[in-house]
C-alpha cells in the first residue's frame, strides 16, 4: 500500500505514509454502492486509490444535484469539513466505477493536522481546490 500512496499522493511525507499504513483501513467498493448518505455522521475521511466516486446532494423529491467526482489521488473536501465539525453529512457519495479507498478514522485526521505538515497542506489544498471550482 505504501508505494501506491506515494505514487498517488506524492506530497505526503514518509512519516505520514507510515501512519496511514499503520492506522487506516483499505476497502474496495463496487459500482453503485452508496458509501455516504445525507444525515449520516461521518466516521472516516477517505483517500481514493482507484475508481470514481460521485458526490451530490439530494432534494426532498430524490432529485440529484451533482457536485463533483472524486478520482484517484483525491479526498472529499465536504466530508472533511463535516468531520472536523462533527456534523451530519449534507451529501451523498456513490461509487460510479469500482473503487479502492483508504478509510482514515476521524480522530486521526485532527491529530495528523498537528503532527504532519504534509497532511495539513493536503487538507487545505483539497478545500481550496473544491471551493475554487464552485
Amino acid at each position: 500500500m505504501n508505494q501506491t500512496i506515494k505514487k498517488l499522493f506524492p506530497s505526503f511525507s514518509n512519516a505520514l505514509i507510515e501512519d496511514i499504513s499503520a492506522n487506516a483501513m483499505e476497502q474496495t467498493f463496487e459500482s453503485g454502492h452508496v458509501i455516504m448518505r445525507t444525515g449520516q455522521y461521518i466516521k472516516n475521511t477517505v483517500l481514493v486509490l482507484s475508481g470514481s466516486i460521485k458526490i451530490y446532494r439530494e432534494d426532498e423529491d430524490g432529485g440529484e444535484f451533482f457536485m463533483y467526482y472524486l478520482q484517484p489521488g483525491q479526498a472529499c473536501a465536504i466530508s472533511m469539513i463535516c468531520a472536523t465539525k462533527s456534523e451530519k453529512s449534507q451529501i451523498m457519495a456513490k461509487v460510479v466505477e469500482d473503487a479502492e479507498l483508504i478509510l482514515i478514522p476521524l480522530p486521526l485526521m485532527d491529530q495528523w493536522m498537528m503532527k504532519h505538515r504534509t497532511w495539513y497542506e493536503f487538507v487545505i489544498a483539497t478545500y481550496r481546490r473544491r471551493f475554487e471550482e464552485v
